[in-house]
């Protein structure tokens, strides 16, 4: 997170996913702390411009925490938030895009 907040986003997106790696061999693919961190990888391939890839990921980690720790879990509804934003704004550049 430190990486990203200073706009290091190339290490936070290897660092991220070596975090993520390594929690899902300790704590398993479906914990809320794995899910986090893929929510979490997907700020850095965001801030790479890697739109679809973070959706992807953002998908993922929504669903898993909408599984794990419900729809109406603080945590999941600020991953869903944000999922919405970028999914908002990728159709919004898509629409400017056809319109020139």
């Amino acid at each position: 997170m430190i990486y990203q907040r200073v706009g290091r986003w190339e290490e936070a997106e290897v660092l991220g996913r070596r975090c993520l790696e390594l929690s899902k061999k300790l704590v398993g693919h479906d914990h809320y702390m794995t899910f986090t961190l893929l929510g979490n990888s997907s700020l850095a391939l965001a801030g790479l411009g890697r739109m679809g890839e973070a959706i992807a990921l953002r998908a993922e980690c929504v669903a898993g925490l909408e599984k794990t720790l419900g729809r109406d879990d603080p945590d999941t509804k600020l991953f869903a938030e944000i999922l919405e934003r970028w999914r908002e704004s990728v159709e919004d550049s898509s629409e400017q895009i056809k319109r020139s």
